[in-house]
Parts: structure tokens; sequence; C-alpha cells
């Protein structure tokens, strides 16, 4: 048992020596007010090394150090490993205002050396310091910050915080306007926390979402704050919310050169087309298959409808459109099939032209045109059926006899005209004239409140309608459609009761809306419960028997708020 205590030791011994020794420094805060007390901390991963304290900058010491140890093993695919954790703390302060710098901590091992990141600490008057909140924050980000119109961007949300995070609670888009944007993980279901040190600060991060954007219109757009609510707790026992807003974020859309062209589509990347033609050679009405397929990558969310130019000696249909596109930071990637089906109704040669299309090269920084080349088509004559004809004989000769037992050829009753049925036949255009012309009248004379009113009435019948697809959907146990059709369902019975836009129906909008309109707070409850049950099942799983819960819970709230507002 000795041999093998020791051996133990000798191998966590090994395991510390070859690890990776690191030094770090950091402060409770680099925005401080003159004569405040912070923290200054120095953290090495080892016991081995001689580490030297570092110049403050001038700033006094008003504590310390204090020196403590943590230990932490952790047990992976069966190897044991033992981490070591030294920490001394300071206590700091400035007598004056002004910016100093404490220099990096200088670790010697074995002759090697390592140094820590300087620090810069601003110190105000009393009084001036900001009231942000350093501990909890959010910032919004973008790779870039200047744009072609159409060009892709990314916008990253990261939180930062002094506490671990315990759970993600609730998210909020900011308003946009003139900018398309795109969720890049939206299955995700998991959140990782990190460590990074800002400014000398040591914080837990999270990326809470990463979009890749399009900005619509030139000029300045801008992304309006991000609201985010996470949980952290102070023991085992309690919990406590943080709710936090982002920073505003603004980009500068750049119009984009040539872009007045009526053949440009408002395609910004690299794009390629190409074109497939079943046959070129075909009798008259036989069906001729055309499949135009655009290939690259950039704003393909803007692609559309596209139209082939038909000789009207053909019958077109509307084309059946596969996207195969994947979302990217680069932007969205992959190509969109057309599949177009016409039929000629005569015979002869014809020339259906090739499709084409500019769009913006945003590496050579022009317009560039895509095109395929024109369809010849030769169109043969079908050879029609012969249909022997029916030869029969008439009799001219034959003697046509009369029925000697008529009484007469007609009868009072024969007559249609001066009867009731007569009349009423004659009279009823003119009364349903009348008729639709008061309807007319009536819908052009409806004013904006009562069309609103009516937008109200029929947003609990559409609900109920749009519920029973949902209900549909969890029968066939397809719960993750179920879900997104139920958040469909309480978007659009917001949007007709409240009369706004979907940019309006964030969950603290419709709380405030529903709060104003009188509504019980028990039903708010019930609405905040059923609003966050279903942002979750878009992040976490969610069991079968939780989603039948939500949309039955979804109903009976519906048809409470249906009746009140």
């Amino acid at each position: 048992m000795r041999r093998i205590g020791v051996f133990i030791l000798f191998v966590c011994c090994i395991q510390l020596g070859f690890g990776q020794k690191t030094v770090q420094s950091t402060v409770s805060s680099n925005q401080v007010a003159a004569m405040e007390v912070f923290e200054f901390q120095i953290i090495v991963n080892n016991n081995d090394c001689n580490v030297l304290q570092p110049d403050f900058g001038g700033l006094t010491v008003a504590g310390g150090p204090q020196s403590s140890q943590s230990n932490n093993i952790s047990i992976v695919n069966g190897q044991r490993t033992q981490n070591t954790e030294l920490t001394w703390t300071y206590q700091l302060r400035a007598k004056e205002v002004g910016s100093y710098i404490i220099s990096g901590v200088t670790m010697v091992c074995g002759g090697e050396t390592q140094v820590s990141e300087p620090i810069e600490i601003t110190v105000s008057e009393e009084g001036q310091v900001s009231k942000v909140d350093q501990d909890y924050y959010m910032r919004l980000t973008t790779n870039k910050s200047s744009v072609y119109k159409g060009e892709p961007f990314t916008v990253t949300l990261k939180y930062y915080s002094k506490s671990r995070p315990d759970s993600f609670e609730a998210l909020d888009l900011g308003d946009v306007v003139g900018i398309y944007r795109q969720d890049l993980k939206p299955d995700r279901t998991s959140f990782q926390t990190n460590m990074e040190s800002i400014n000398g600060v040591r914080y837990y991060t999270i990326v809470l979402r990463e979009e890749v954007c399009f900005a619509q219109r030139s000029g300045e757009v801008k992304l309006e704050p991000y609201y985010a609510s996470l949980l952290f707790r102070r023991d085992f026992f309690n919990q406590f919310r943080k709710e936090t807003y982002s920073n505003t974020l603004s980009i500068d859309v750049k119009k984009i050169p040539g872009s007045s062209s009526l053949d440009f589509t408002g395609l910004v990347g690299e794009f390629s087309v190409t074109s497939e033609i079943s046959s070129n050679h075909v009798l008259m009405g036989d069906a001729i298959d055309i499949k135009i397929t655009i290939d690259g990558k950039g704003n393909m969310q803007g692609l559309g409808l596209i139209e082939l130019d038909v000789p009207e000696e053909f019958d077109q249909y509307d084309p059946e459109i596969e996207d195969k596109t994947s979302v990217s930071s680069t932007g969205i990637k992959g190509k969109i099939e057309y599949n177009f089906v016409v039929i000629p109704k005569h015979y002869g040669n014809y020339t259906i032209p090739g499709y084409s299309f500019q769009y913006f090269d945003l590496k050579n920084k022009k317009m560039k045109t895509a095109q395929v080349d024109d369809f010849i088509i030769q169109v043969d004559k079908r050879e029609s059926m012969e249909i022997d004809p029916i030869k029969t004989e008439l009799a001219n000769t034959d003697i046509q006899y009369i029925e000697e037992n008529s009484s007469g050829f007609f009868e009072q009753d024969d007559f249609f005209f001066g009867t009731w049925t007569y009349y009423g036949l004659v009279s009823s255009p003119l009364l349903i004239s009348f008729f639709f012309i008061f309807i007319r009248r009536k819908k052009e004379n409806i004013s904006d409140e009562e069309l609103l009113v009516l937008q109200q009435k029929k947003a609990g019948k559409n609900a109920e309608t749009a519920l029973k697809e949902v209900k549909a959907n969890l029968e066939q146990g397809k719960d993750a459609e179920a879900l997104k059709g139920l958040q469909t369902t309480l978007n659009k019975f917001f949007m007709e009761k409240f009369n706004v836009g979907l940019s309006d129906l964030s969950q603290r909008k419709i709380a405030e809306r529903l709060t104003t309109g009188n509504v019980e707070n028990e039903s708010i409850e019930k609405f905040n419960k059923i609003w966050n049950a279903i942002e979750m099942g878009q992040y976490a799983p969610i069991t079968h028997e939780n989603v039948v819960l939500t949309v039955n819970n979804t109903e009976g709230l519906l048809i409470e708020l249906d009746k009140k507002l």
C-alpha cells in the first residue's frame, strides 16, 4: 500500500511538473473613484515558481497581500489530474484623479520568465464613476461596421458576469428596421461558459446569440438593445435574477454602385447559373421541363421568384422551387433550383431566351452578369386521329304522321310569359345589383376603428383554427413543429388584437400591453409561463407531455384574452 501511495504521489507530481505554468493578474474594477478601495489579485497555477510583486504605478496599497490556495482534482477517462491555484490579494486605492498603470506580474520558473498583461486604472472624482453595472452586462458586436447593401455581416451577443450563471431564462431581440437577420445556431440547446479577462477584470462569458445579417437599405441602420434574463445563485438554496440590456449597434450601409440597372436583382456575393432542358425536339402538347439552378454565396434569401420569357404559343406553369441552401457566418450558401414546365400549343421553331441576372461581386467590387444560353425548341405537328364517318341515310320521302288524338297544339299553362316567375327572373338581376352596390358602399364607408374591431373579433377564431393544426402535429409526434406553430399562433393573435407588427411582439411588450388593457395578473402570469416554455423549447429538450400541457394552457389563455381584449 505504501508503494502504491508513493507511486500515485509520484504520478501527480509528474502531472503538475509537466503542466503548463501560468500567471495572471486581475482587478475588481478598472474604473474607480478617488480614494475608493479596489482589489488587485495575482493568480498562479503552481507553487514551484518565484513571483515578483509588480509596480503599482503610484497607487497606494491599502491592505494585503492575503494569500489563499485551492486544489481541484478531476478524473477524465480514468486519468486523474490535480490543479493547484495560488492567489495573492491586495487592496489598492488612488488619492488623486488620473490614469494609473499596474505593471505586469513577473514569474520565474527554472530559468524561464513569464509576465502578465499590464492593467490600466482610470480614477475619476467621487460621484462621477459610470453607473453602468460592471458586474453584469452584455455587448452587441459585429465583424463589420461598414458594409454594402446586401453584404452579409455577423452580430454577436455576449454576456459578461463576475458570478457564474446558473441558467438562461429569456432573450428578446432588439427592434430593427432595414436589416434581415437569421440565427446561426437555431437548434442550440446548451450554452458554453468561458473565462475571459477584460481590461484586467475576470468575467464569466456566454455567447447568447450569433446572427448573420443583411442590410436592406443604404445609410445608417441600427440594432436596438437586446434584452436577456439570467439566473445566478447566492448559495445552494437561493437564486437571483439579473435582467440586462445590451448596447445599440449602428452599421454604416453603402449604396451599391450601378444598382440602378433594371437587370440587377439585388444579389450581393458570388453566384453562377446553369440550365437543363428535358428535350429540344417535341410534338405539340408534349410537356418540356426546364431547370434553372442558381448557385452561390451571399444574400440568397432575397432572390425570390424568377421568370422566363416564354412565347405565347406555349402554356406556362409556375415553377416548383427547391431550396438547398444553408446559413453560415459568410452568408447564405448553396443552390436554389427552379423547375419550369412549358407545353407548346402550336408547331414550329421557337426560342426561349436564356435567363440572366446581374449581381454585385464583393471581391472585385463591381457588377457581373450570370446567364445561360437560349433554349432552341423544335415543335412538330401531331398527326390527327382519323375517325370513320357514320353513314346515315335520311328518307326524305318518308311521310311524318300527325297525331290525331291531340286536343290542340298549346294550352294556357304552357305559356311562361306574364307569370310571376317570369317577372321575378326579369327583375332579379336588378335587385342583385342593388344588393351588391349596397354592400360595397357599406365596406367603402367603414371606418378604421370599425375595421380594427372586425380584426379583433376574428383573432379568436383564427387562433382556434391554427390550434387545430398544432394539435394535429402533436398527434403525429411532431413536437418541434407544434411548438413553432404555437409561437406563430400567439404572434398572430396579439398582432390582430393589438394592431401591431411582429417587431413589437417581445414578451415584455406584450405583458405591458396586457397590463394597460386591465388584464388580470393571473392571466399575465399564465402568458409569461407559456412564452418562457416555448422559448426554452427552442434551446433545450422538452418532453411530449410538457408540450401537450403548454398547448392546452395556451388554448385556455387565448379564450380568456379573446373575451377581455
